[in-house]
C-alpha cells in the first residue's frame, strides 16, 4: 500500500508545482514583454474564466469513459507542449488566445485526479497535501531559475511538471492493465456511466454545498491576489509579504493530512463549519489593519482553513452523489464553486481596493464567508449523514 500511495502522491506534486511555477510570475513576464495592465488582467483571468467551461466538459468525457486516466495523460501532455509554444509570442491577442485553449486543457486535470483519487479509496488528506508541498516547490524553484535565466523559463518548467505528472499516471496505469492495482480502480472502471449534470442540479444537498463552498471559495483563491494590497497598507515590505505567504501555503500541508483524523473525531460535517468560521473571523480581523507582524505569525490560520476546507469539502460532495456521478459532480463543483468564485472576487475586489483599500477587500469576502456559513446551517449541512 505504502508503494503505492508514494507512486499516487506525484499526481499532486507535479501538477501544483506546475501552477506554482507559473501564477506568481506570469504577470512579471508580461510585463516585462510590455504588456499594458489591463491586459495582463485579461490574460491571467482567463485561465479561471474558461474553466468555467473546461471543467464540466472535460469531467463529462471522463465520466462518459468509465473515469479512464489516459484522458488525463494526454490533458498533460498537450497542455505541455502548447505552454512550450507562450516563449515564442509577443502579440496580446495571439497571446490571450493560446493561454485560452493552453488552460481549457489544464484546468480540468486538478479535479479529474481528485475524482480518481477518491473513487480508487486512497486517503485522500494524506495524497492531496502533497499538493501544497508541489506548489511551494514550484515557487522556490521558478524564483531561483527566473534569477539566473530570465522569466521566460516559467513555461518550460510548467511543461516540465506536467510531464512529470503524466509519466506518473502512465506508471499507474500500467499497474492496473497488468492486473497489480490493490484497491478499487479496477472496479471503479466498470461503474455505470448512467447520469447527467440534470440529476446533480436536482440533488438539493449538492446545490447547497456548491452555494455555500462558492463564498468560501472565491475569497481563498482571491487571498492571493489581495493580501499584499493590504500588507503594504498596513506598512510591510514585499520580502515580508512573500514570506508570510510562503508560512501560510506551507501550513497547509499538515493540516491536509491531519484532516481525516480530525474529521473522525468531530465528524467533517462539522469541522467544515468550523473551517467556515475561522476563515470568516480572519478575514474580519485582516479588515482592522493588524500589524505586519501579526499577519505573518498568524499563518497557521490559512493553513487550518485550507487544509481543512479544500480536503474534506471534496470529501462531502462525494457523500452527497452516487459513486458513479463522482467524476461529474467534481469538476462541475470546482467549475462553479473555485472558478465562478474567484472571478467575481477578483473583479469586486479590484473595485473596493480602488476605493477603500485592502482592508475594504477583507471585509467584503469576510461578509461572504458569513452569507457561506448561513447557506450552510440553514440546509443543515453542518449534521452528520451516511453516504
Amino acid at each position: 500500500m505504502k508503494d503505492l500511495i508514494d507512486r499516487f502522491t506525484g499526481l499532486y506534486i507535479f501538477p501544483f508545482a506546475a501552477i506554482g511555477v507559473l501564477f506568481p510570475l506570469i504577470g512579471q513576464y508580461l510585463d516585462q514583454i510590455g504588456f499594458s495592465g489591463a491586459e495582463i488582467g485579461a490574460v491571467t483571468a482567463s485561465a479561471t474564466t474558461i474553466g468555467i467551461i473546461s471543467n464540466s466538459f472535460w469531467g463529462f468525457i471522463f465520466h462518459k469513459r468509465d473515469r479512464n486516466k489516459k484522458l488525463i495523460l494526454f490533458l498533460c501532455i498537450i497542455t505541455a507542449c502548447l505552454a512550450l509554444c507562450l516563449m515564442l509570442v509577443k502579440q496580446f491577442l495571439v497571446f490571450l488566445l493560446l493561454y485560452i485553449v493552453i488552460f481549457f486543457f489544464e484546468n480540468p486535470i486538478f479535479p479529474l485526479i481528485d475524482a480518481t483519487t477518491i473513487v480508487a479509496n486512497y486517503p485522500f488528506g494524506k495524497a492531496r497535501k502533497w499538493g501544497a508541498v508541489g506548489f511551494a516547490l514550484g515557487i522556490g524553484v521558478a524564483g531561483f531559475m527566473a534569477d539566473r535565466i530570465g522569466l521566460v523559463s516559467i513555461f518550460p518548467m510548467f511543461s516540465f511538471f506536467l510531464i512529470m505528472t503524466a509519466v506518473f499516471i502512465f506508471i499507474l496505469l500500467r499497474r492496473v492493465n497488468r492486473g497489480q492495482e490493490s484497491f478499487k480502480e479496477v472496479e471503479a472502471l466498470r461503474i455505470s456511466k448512467s447520469g447527467c449534470y440534470r440529476d446533480l442540479f436536482r440533488n438539493k444537498q449538492y446545490v447547497a454545498l456548491i452555494a455555500s463552498a462558492f463564498f468560501i471559495s472565491g475569497p481563498t483563491m482571491a487571498h492571493n491576489t489581495y493580501f499584499g494590497f493590504l500588507y503594504r497598507d498596513v506598512g510591510g515590505t514585499v520580502t515580508g509579504m512573500g514570506f508570510a505567504l510562503l508560512l501560510m501555503v506551507i501550513c497547509e500541508m499538515p493540516f491536509m493530512a491531519w484532516s481525516e483524523s480530525i474529521c473522525k473525531r468531530f465528524t467533517l460535517e462539522k469541522m467544515i463549519l468550523i473551517a467556515m468560521i475561522v476563515s470568516a473571523m480572519r478575514f474580519i480581523w485582516y479588515s482592522t489593519k493588524p500589524d505586519p507582524f501579526l499577519l505573518t505569525i498568524t499563518f497557521f490560520i490559512q493553513g487550518f482553513v485550507n487544509g481543512i476546507f479544500l480536503v474534506e469539502m471534496v470529501k462531502y460532495i462525494t457523500k452527497t452523489v452516487r459513486q458513479s456521478m463522482v467524476s461529474l459532480a467534481l469538476p462541475l463543483y470546482t467549475a462553479l464553486s473555485s472558478n465562478c468564485g474567484t472571478i467575481c472576487c477578483q473583479l469586486a475586489g479590484g473595485i473596493i481596493v480602488q476605493y477603500y483599500g485592502g482592508s475594504g477587500v477583507y471585509l467584503f469576502f469576510g461578509l461572504l464567508n458569513i452569507i457561506a456559513i448561513i447557506i450552510y446551517m440553514k440546509n443543515k449541512l453542518h449534521r452528520k449523514r451516511l453516504k
